[in-house]
């Protein structure tokens, strides 16, 4: 991934150790926008990832009305790194 400079590698292998998919280590080094399906929440637009503990990522939401969620999750939201089916990267193009 070319946006992950030399002195991310250790993160890099971190993420990949703890199972995230390349797209999701991207948005936690190049914030943009990005698109998850996260299970029981379905499509969740959101612009960096975060790493919070094992098992656990949290999501920045992207602020605007994209999310049809439950609730606003103005803070973002934790997910459960394996209730995320696929992640896309720029998913409204670049």
């Amino acid at each position: 991934m070319s946006v992950i400079l030399e002195n991310d590698r250790n993160r890099t292998e971190l993420l990949q150790n703890q199972g995230w998919p390349d797209t999701l280590i991207k948005a936690e080094v190049d914030p943009f926008f990005y698109l998850a399906f996260v299970q029981n929440l379905g499509l969740v637009y959101f612009t960096s990832a975060d790493y919070e503990r094992p098992g656990w990522v949290h999501l920045n939401l992207d602020g605007q009305d994209r999310n049809k969620l439950v609730a606003p999750f103005c803070r973002g939201v934790d997910v459960r790194l394996e209730d995320i089916r696929w992640v896309a990267d720029a998913p409204l193009g670049s």
